[in-house]
């Protein structure tokens, strides 16, 4: 996600907690923001009293000068340093605009006493310098092989597109599947099936790899349903989601999808490519096979009864790691267009805004019936920091294997409007670069809070 300089915790910890007036704090911050992008020349000299020792202990002065000499060769000099947003009384974001057309987030912390040196500085990458969503979405539509991308404005009626590229195109989403899980257990907490405070047994047939950390955790560990819903969208647990997806029932969350606004994604042939729908562990199972041979008997299967039959037949004996697995088998993109979950960037807007519409309260309902934590869960991880510092509330959810990434929002302004941003790049032949779609992420992010549009024409 960028470059990540900084001292210590405990020294940024400490630097938060010393307050001084405000006047002083903007000026000590804006003019170390100066100081430190003077190192973004061809050849830029370290002034020590700058950066606290600490901070210099932790990186030498030698990364920090290499690191000013490659931002000046990708960016240029720089034209302009603006404060975007204050974090805490001495740390805040910037912008930090270069000659080639470029905009840099740049955040920085300072110590609070005098003579305030930096503690904490993190570059994020250079971003073309858009001037509005639509040069948002020409950008990720030039992207090497296939995007999708929408902007929307939520209110009574369906989604409304501010921006758009391909908005319908059904693409592969990773992890970003799991908000249909979500979904189906705050449907099934408002309507009486399932509690948050339920406790289910962690069980090992329902084991998945990582990401996440459930996977280590012992076997019959009890945990709640709100517990692995939070793993499972704030960290990616991928044991966590198969859980809950074979507690809801697989079959039961695959009729939900048209109601969340999900449609067919054909895949390779006829069949709808996300039935039936795969757990974390059976995409692992299929695509670790050596030589990819389960891959291609997935897809030469031509009913999803078949599928059915093959995942409990074949799939589940298949083996998760070691003796019979390729460990490389992800080091280039695996059957993305035909193994996967997919979805178009306008299923994911309307999936979010029947997110925000499951978390509003049911009348007359007890207590054990609010959907409202959703919406704590889906804000715990705001994805990017641009989420959280340009939008009053924020949820977030993304997914990603080689070839593949997906990021999606649902945002709440602070006059109470709601918005949704949905993304999802695929590239069949070699691995996305991650930084250049998050630069342009957080680019529209920031658009989409501070120059809000009219909504284009017609529903997505």
């Amino acid at each position: 996600m960028g470059r990540m300089i900084r001292a210590p915790a405990r020294l940024i910890l400490a630097s938060a907690l010393l307050l001084a007036p405000v006047a002083a704090q903007d000026d000590a911050l804006t003019a170390r923001a100066h100081d430190v992008t003077a190192l973004l020349v061809a050849h830029p000299a370290i002034v020590a009293d700058i950066f606290d020792p600490a901070f210099l202990q932790a990186v030498p002065a030698a990364k920090l000068t290499a690191l000013g000499a490659q931002l000046f060769a990708q960016g240029g000099a720089v034209r302009s340093v603006s404060l975007v947003h204050r974090d805490s009384e001495w740390s805040g974001r910037f912008d930090v605009e270069l000659e080639k057309g470029l905009l840099m987030p740049m955040t920085l912390t300072i110590t609070g006493a005098e003579p305030h040196r930096v503690a904490g500085l993190w570059f994020g990458p250079p971003v073309p310098l858009l001037a509005s969503l639509d040069e948002v979405a020409h950008a990720i539509a030039a992207l090497p092989g296939r995007t999708t991308f929408l902007a929307a404005r939520l209110g009574d009626g369906p989604p409304q597109a501010i921006a758009a590229s391909t908005p319908e195109q059904a693409l592969a989403i990773g992890s970003a599947f799991k908000l249909w899980m979500l979904a189906g257990l705050a449907r099934d907490v408002r309507d009486g099936q399932h509690r948050w405070d339920e406790v289910i047994p962690l069980r090992a047939a329902w084991r998945s790899l990582p990401s996440g950390r459930l996977q280590d955790w012992p076997d019959g560990a009890p945990i709640t349903l709100h517990t692995l819903a939070t793993a499972m969208i704030s960290e990616s647990d991928n044991t966590a989601a198969d859980h809950l997806l074979f507690t809801l029932g697989r079959e039961r969350v695959e009729k939900l999808l048209p109601e969340l606004g999900v449609r067919d994604a054909e895949a390779g042939g006829k069949l709808d490519a996300n039935l039936p729908l795969l757990s974390t562990q059976e995409l692992f199972r299929i695509k670790l096979s050596p030589g990819q041979q389960e891959c291609a008997t997935w897809c030469m299967l031509k009913t999803v009864a078949s599928r059915r039959r093959y995942l409990v037949d074949v799939v589940a004996a298949l083996p998760l790691s070691g003796p019979g697995t390729d460990p490389g088998a992800f080091a280039a993109p695996v059957q993305i267009d035909r193994i996967e979950w997919f979805a178009s960037a306008a299923d994911l807007v309307r999936t979010l805004d029947a997110l925000r519409h499951l978390a509003e309260p049911v009348a007359d309902a007890p207590p054990e019936r609010d959907a409202a934590p959703l919406l704590g869960v889906l804000s715990v991880n705001p994805g990017l920091p641009a989420a959280r510092e340009a939008f009053a509330w924020a949820g977030y959810k993304g997914g990603s294997e080689t070839g593949v990434l997906s990021l999606n929002w649902l945002l709440r302004a602070g006059d109470g409007q709601w918005y949704a941003l949905a993304c999802a790049w695929n590239n069949s032949t070699s691995a996305v670069d991650e930084a250049q779609l998050t630069g342009l992420l957080s680019r529209a992010l920031s658009l989409l809070a501070t120059q809000p549009q009219p909504a284009a024409a017609g529903p997505h």
